[in-house]
């Protein structure tokens, strides 16, 4: 990752400018320009005559124009490349102007519209400037911080194809540099979790810092299994072998960075991962946590990108997130030069043994899934049929 431009997004708030230290930090050591950019969002009351909305969305933009302006000039004197936009969306067919004009009338799901299209603004801004790097802040308190209307930093964690670098609220303003810094990178053995590697390693390089690679893998436990409580084994000699295939999937990927001047540290830890990569960001005094997102929504997020949203909650530093773009080709079935859509195979019937203990994991873990499929309402059925499935087994064996 080369740093040429970096995009920021402001709002006008204290908050939103936390992130300009940062941006300004590694504008100034990669010799990149900045992109100041802020959706205008204006406040248009169903009693207006067309006249009247109009203006009031050509004030907020001047205004919107206004500040960027000051916030540039402000950075220019420091000696930073500035450039500015406004993006706004395009009218729906309510007239409402997305990301530019908001009217109070509207119902609350019509307004959290305006900030994902806000967010996709943004994206789209920032795709169009070719921009390398999204520098914004975020609250750190009930998940992510919320910006107008709903959370647009979760929302642009879902569209932007570039990597987007979070700064926690309460956090310190910069990196540190050189031995000070150190890049936490969660890896999971799978292609998915990789690509936040080369992000990492620029980011290491560019302020003089290292890389520590870190894997999770379920803890051991004795007893039952009853609430299920992150990822666990039973097995002592199960357990055993995770640790030791942990340990040589990292040596692996360390040979692989031999030729970066960039200094490599490992280490295996165990429980919930978005805990665990917390801790150990703690542990090792992580400045930065690097993360790979599918930038999928509902259960489609499963395997590492199912824990980025919980690493930027919980970990105690800035979040690098890097969205995975392709690298779902590699996850395929079909071979990648099938173009034609593969019929879907007849499902067969599949006959299984289960303990006791794996009949409490399959069942807590769905109804915990259960709780979880507001965005995927399409699989609630299929839950309800199998954990059913399972009690008329239970009773049938009884």
């Amino acid at each position: 990752m080369k740093l040429r431009q970096i995009l920021v997004p402001l709002d006008g708030s204290d908050l939103a400018e936390r992130a300009l230290p940062l941006a300004e930090q590694l504008a100034r050591r990669a010799g990149a320009t900045l992109v100041l950019a802020r959706a205008p969002l204006a406040r248009v009351f169903s009693r207006m005559d067309a006249i009247d909305a109009n203006e009031a969305e050509s004030n907020v933009v001047a205004e919107a124009e206004k500040y960027l302006q000051a916030v540039r000039q402000r950075l220019a004197e420091h000696g930073l490349r500035c450039r500015t936009a406004t993006p706004r969306g395009e009218a729906d067919e309510s007239g409402l102007a997305v990301g530019q004009t908001v009217r109070p009338s509207l119902p609350f799901r019509q307004l959290a519209e305006v900030s994902r299209e806000a967010a996709a603004a943004i994206a789209h801004e920032a795709e169009s400037r070719r921009v390398d790097l999204i520098v914004m802040a975020t609250h750190g308190r009930s998940g992510l911080g919320r910006w107008v209307y709903g959370s647009v930093t979760l929302e642009l964690l879902h569209r932007a194809t570039v990597p987007v670098l979070l700064v926690r609220s309460g956090a310190p303003d910069t990196l540190p540099e050189g031995d000070g810094l150190r890049v936490l990178v969660p890896l999971d053995g799978s292609p998915l979790a990789e690509m936040a590697l080369s992000s990492a390693l620029s980011l290491a390089d560019l302020l003089g810092g290292s890389l520590v690679l870190i894997q999770v893998i379920p803890a051991l436990q004795a007893s039952r299994v009853g609430w299920l409580i992150g990822p666990l084994v039973t097995d002592p000699s199960e357990h055993a072998a995770l640790d030791a295939a942990a340990h040589t999937y990292l040596e692996a990927i360390r040979k692989t960075l031999e030729d970066q001047t960039v200094p490599v540290d490992l280490m295996v830890e165990e429980g919930d991962p978005a805990l665990a990569v917390a801790r150990a960001a703690k542990t090792k005094a992580c400045a930065l946590v690097a993360v790979a997102t599918h930038g999928r929504t509902g259960l489609a997020r499963l395997a590492i990108g199912s824990v980025a949203e919980g690493i930027v909650a919980t970990a105690p530093a800035a979040v690098l997130v890097v969205r995975s773009v392709g690298v779902e080709k590699e996850w395929r079935v079909m071979p990648a030069e099938a173009e034609v859509e593969p019929k879907a195979p007849e499902p067969r019937p599949l006959a299984m043994t289960l303990s006791q203990a794996e009949r409490d994991l399959v069942r807590t873990s769905l109804q915990a899934l259960r709780q979880t499929v507001s965005r995927d309402e399409h699989l609630s059925e299929p839950i309800h049929r199998l954990l059913d499935r399972l009690d008329e087994t239970e009773r049938s064996i009884r």
